[in-house]
């Protein structure tokens, strides 16, 4: 899973929020651009119409836009890494990791 929060925001000021980018994101990612999703990981080189893909893959179903069309409206993305949470050592309460 990629641990970014990736926001993009529309021509027409629409936003929309891609938060858990998982399994099923990224294995379509891999059948369109025949690219292994390890290119993800810290370091590699990513293209911005990857990013463009996962979030319009992410959010399809709310804005209904063909990848070509959610592109050619696309007016702003931001990426914001999330911190990996997990549990404390008792297990109650979450600690950053």
């Amino acid at each position: 899973m990629i641990r970014s929060k990736i926001t993009v925001t529309m021509q027409n000021g629409q936003t929309y929020v891609a938060e858990k980018i998982g399994a099923g994101d990224l294995v379509q990612f891999e059948r369109k651009f025949s690219v292994p999703a390890s290119v993800f990981a810290d370091g590699a080189e990513t293209r911005f119409e990857w990013l463009c893909f996962l979030v319009w893959n992410r959010t399809k179903k709310t804005h209904g836009l063909a990848f070509d069309e959610f592109v050619d409206t696309l007016e702003d993305l931001e990426m914001e890494e999330q911190e990996e949470r997990t549990l404390d050592p008792t297990g109650t309460a979450p600690i950053s990791g």
